[in-house]
């Protein structure tokens, strides 16, 4: 077989314990798949400030072909002021095919996801603890993963020709800036 063709089948593929940089530079990140559990867990305080770019999670070297983790591609356990991709699309991570969520975050803020592509997980993209959708609530003053943030609501799409228009509302902390 060639190199990164053969499921070999962790627990975890990568548990990081102390902050990191778990990618290899864009085009040249791990590949993150076919495991028994997750793809990758970012735990604990110790873990904080790890970086995560260019890596497949959930699929071949390809970026493409299924390979997915049997739960989640990413999870953060008590991790903070985690970067998850990046400003730049080749720092984004491909996080598809898994069986549950691409990332789940289940305690810690400050996590950010930018610039990924999260496609085809059996569940939701991007889901925080408790499991399921939260309900969106005004002025955001949360406790929980990434402190309740509100998600985006997408009002309506125009397409034309090659582009399109979005426009939304986010319900979210006053006086603060966001990136969407």
């Amino acid at each position: 077989n060639l190199p990164g063709t053969q499921l070999l089948g962790n627990g975890t593929g990568v548990s990081v314990h102390g902050p990191e940089n778990v990618s290899g530079g864009p085009g040249k990140g791990n590949t993150l798949s076919g495991n028994a559990y997750h793809g990758l867990v970012i735990y604990d305080g110790a873990a904080s400030g790890t970086v995560v770019q260019g890596n497949k999670i959930g699929t071949r070297p390809d970026g493409v072909t299924p390979a997915g983790n049997v739960y989640y591609g990413i999870q953060t356990h008590n991790a903070f002021d985690n970067l998850i991709g990046g400003d730049d699309p080749a720092e984004g991570n491909v996080l598809a095919h898994n069986g549950f969520y691409g990332v789940f975050v289940d305690s810690g803020d400050g996590n950010a996801f930018l610039a990924n592509s999260i496609y085809g997980n059996g569940y939701w993209g991007i889901d925080h603890a408790p499991y399921g959708v939260s309900m969106n609530d005004p002025a955001d003053a949360d406790l929980g993963p990434n402190r309740g943030q509100n998600y985006p609501v997408l009002t309506s799409v125009v397409a034309n020709g090659g582009s399109a228009q979005f426009t939304g509302v986010l319900s979210s902390t006053p006086n603060s800036e966001f990136s969407i």
